[in-house]
């Protein structure tokens, strides 16, 4: 995923670790990634129902679309830790 030039397989990679649960890789790839390819990383976080690093996400990353992104697959998750996470960050 990290490697990958055709950008169609480098997504489906991306998105194939987060169904398989591959929380820490894709933590890692994330911040290797340059920011215009992180999108994919977000929705493999959320495949990986990683609530951790999408809240660290929408608090902390550089980016408001990808803030928003992460945001909106939060408030999808709907776990507890989500859903507190939105309602104290309106």
């Amino acid at each position: 995923a990290r490697s990958e030039s055709d950008p169609a397989v480098r997504d489906s990679a991306i998105v194939t670790l987060g169904r398989s649960g591959a929380r820490v890789q894709l933590r890692t790839l994330y911040s290797q990634l340059a920011p215009g390819l992180r999108f994919s990383v977000v929705t493999g976080l959320f495949n990986a129902k990683d609530d951790d690093e999408l809240i660290r996400i929408a608090t902390n990353d550089r980016d408001q679309r990808l803030r928003t992104r992460a945001r909106e697959y939060l408030r999808l998750l709907a776990t507890p830790k989500a859903l507190k996470y939105l309602a104290d960050n309106p």
